[in-house]
C-alpha cells in the first residue's frame, strides 16, 4: 500500500461535514477513508465517461470503416506525439 504524504483540503459548510460525517460513521470508516474513497470513485467515473461513447448506427458503419482501413499519416499528429508529455518534466 502506497504511503499517504499529500495532504488535499477542501472547505465545507457545517451542514456538509455534518452529512459527510454521518455517512462515514454509517459506513463504520474514518471521516478521511470515506471521503477518500468517495472522491476516488467518482473521480474514476469522470475519467470512464470520457473513454465510452455512444454513435448511431449510420456513425457506427463510418467508424468502423476508419478502423479498418489503412491509416492515414498525419503530421500534426506525429508532431505531437514525439513531445515529451508534461507529467514527464
Amino acid at each position: 500500500m502506497a504511503t499517504r504524504n499529500d495532504r488535499l483540503n477542501v472547505r465545507v459548510t457545517e451542514a456538509q461535514k455534518r452529512l459527510i460525517s454521518r455517512a462515514a460513521k454509517s459506513a463504520h470508516s474514518s471521516l478521511s477513508d470515506f471521503v477518500l474513497r468517495a472522491v476516488c470513485r467518482a473521480s474514476e467515473q469522470v475519467l470512464a465517461e470520457q473513454t465510452s461513447f455512444f454513435l448511431n448506427e449510420e456513425d457506427y458503419i463510418a467508424f468502423q470503416e476508419a478502423l479498418e482501413g489503412p491509416a492515414k499519416y498525419n503530421s500534426q499528429l506525429n508532431k505531437v506525439l514525439k513531445e515529451k508529455a508534461p507529467w514527464e518534466d
